[in-house]
């Protein structure tokens, strides 16, 4: 029982890497389809589309990273992964109602913010962009550290740098918040290095999952 939640775990939070690199290149087609004008009809539809079907995967990665620390948590291998289960599930919510507040406010102020993706002459949403993005980092952060943990036990390396990227991409991702509005190509650039991260940490843990296979158990355990 124990290998089978220990496999299904690292299973699910595998599947949220997979799909945060799907995630990451819409990202990037959204912000190099960005409207020129609200008469540009085909990208303005092209980008809903896409930014739709990027909140459904949000959700689905969500899910996936609940899931699979929940599995970890339930093995009682270490306290930190229960930590880990709660501060993703409490902090995205925290995030997601503050950038429901920021875009509340930012089509009360001038709807054609939308369109533009430019808060530039805004000060206090770009700040409120921040605190949001800090939101988001403080449950990634737990994650992240988790992640490196696993590294260690399983002593393997790809997974360790890709924790170690994963970390500095959270650490960094508020400030990156405040300027890739001004600054398109750096995200564009955020969202490349994502994808490059979530292919380090989803190729370890299908290491893993194979020592898993082999081994059958934690190796705190032997």
């Amino acid at each position: 029982m124990m290998a089978k939640h220990l496999y299904n775990g690292i299973s699910k939070i595998k599947s949220s890497e997979f799909w945060k690199i799907i995630f990451s290149i819409i990202g990037i087609l959204i912000v190099i389809l960005k409207p020129r004008s609200l008469f540009d009809i085909i990208r303005i539809l092209l980008v809903s589309i896409l930014g739709i079907f990027s909140m459904i995967l949000s959700l689905t990665i969500w899910v996936f990273k609940i899931l699979g620390w929940g599995y970890l948590c339930k093995l009682k291998i270490k306290n930190f992964y229960c930590w880990t289960r709660l501060a993703i599930l409490i902090f995205p919510i925290l995030g997601l109602l503050a950038m429901i507040i920021v875009f509340i406010t930012v089509f009360l102020n001038n709807p054609s913010y939308i369109y533009q993706l430019n808060f530039d002459s805004n000060k206090e949403l770009r700040l409120i962009l921040f605190f949001t993005a800090i939101f988001f980092s403080v449950g990634y952060i737990f994650e992240s550290v988790a992640i490196y943990d696993l590294s260690i036990v399983y002593k393997n390396k790809t997974l360790k740098y890709g924790s170690i990227m994963y970390l500095l991409a959270v650490v960094i991702s508020p400030i990156i918040s405040m300027n890739s509005t001004r600054n398109l190509y750096l995200s564009i650039l955020g969202n490349m290095f994502q994808v490059v991260i979530s292919l380090f940490i989803y190729n370890g843990l299908s290491n893993v999952q194979k020592t898993i296979i082999y081994d059958q158990q934690y190796p705190r355990y032997r």
